[in-house]
C-alpha cells in the first residue's frame, strides 16, 4: 500500500497493565508475613545489642578507671528507680541510692519489648563491674512484644565479666510472670 505507513505499537494495553498489577498483588501477598518476621528479627537483634554494648561499655570503664561501674534501671537518667523499661544507666561506683558520676544514659528497648530474668519477671536490680571486670553471673531474657519466649533474646554474663548472646530461651524459662 502505497502512502500507509506502519507504526509500531507504543505502551500497554489496559488487560497488560492489569495482569501485571494482579501478578504483584499476588507477589506482595506472598512475601509479606515472611518480610514482617525478618523485621521483627531485626528488632530483637537491635535491642539485644543495646544491651550487650552496655555490659561491654560498663565491663571496660570498670578496668580503665580502676572502679566499680554499674548499671541500673533509671527513667530519668540521675536516679536508680524503677525497671529496664524506662531506661538505664551506668555510673561510677555501686551504690544505688547515691550514683556517682553518671558515665551514660541509655533509652530503654522499645515499646513492647522487656528484660526478663529466667522466671519471667521484670529485671529491676542493678548490676556492678568491679575493677579487675568481672561481676556477679546473670542472665537477661530480652523478650518480644507477643512475649514469646522461643523468640526471645538473652544475654548471659559470667563472673568474669564477659557478655554472651544467644537466641531462645532454655526450658522452663518464662516471659511471663
Amino acid at each position: 500500500m502505497i502512502g500507509v505507513e506502519s507504526r509500531a505499537q507504543l505502551g500497554f494495553t489496559l488487560i497488560e497493565l492489569m495482569i501485571v498489577v494482579v501478578i504483584m498483588v499476588v507477589v506482595l501477598a506472598l512475601t509479606a508475613p515472611a518480610f514482617q518476621s525478618v523485621i521483627e528479627s531485626n528488632r530483637l537483634r537491635t535491642e539485644i545489642n543495646k544491651i550487650t554494648t552496655t555490659l561491654a561499655l560498663a565491663r571496660s570503664e570498670a578496668v580503665t578507671q580502676n572502679t566499680s561501674v554499674s548499671i541500673c534501671p533509671s527513667s530519668d537518667g540521675t536516679n536508680c528507680s524503677g525497671n529496664y523499661a524506662g531506661g538505664w544507666m551506668l555510673f561510677t561506683g555501686s551504690n544505688t541510692t547515691s550514683p556517682g558520676p553518671i558515665i551514660r544514659v541509655f533509652d530503654g528497648p522499645a515499646s513492647g519489648y522487656s528484660i526478663r530474668d529466667t522466671g519471667g519477671d521484670i529485671t529491676t536490680g542493678s548490676l556492678s563491674f568491679f575493677p579487675d571486670g568481672s561481676s556477679a553471673a546473670m542472665i537477661f531474657l530480652l523478650c518480644p512484644p507477643d512475649l514469646d519466649v522461643s523468640a526471645a533474646w538473652r544475654v548471659e554474663l559470667n563472673t568474669v565479666g564477659r557478655p554472651r548472646v544467644k537466641k531462645g530461651a532454655e526450658p522452663g524459662w518464662k516471659c511471663s510472670p
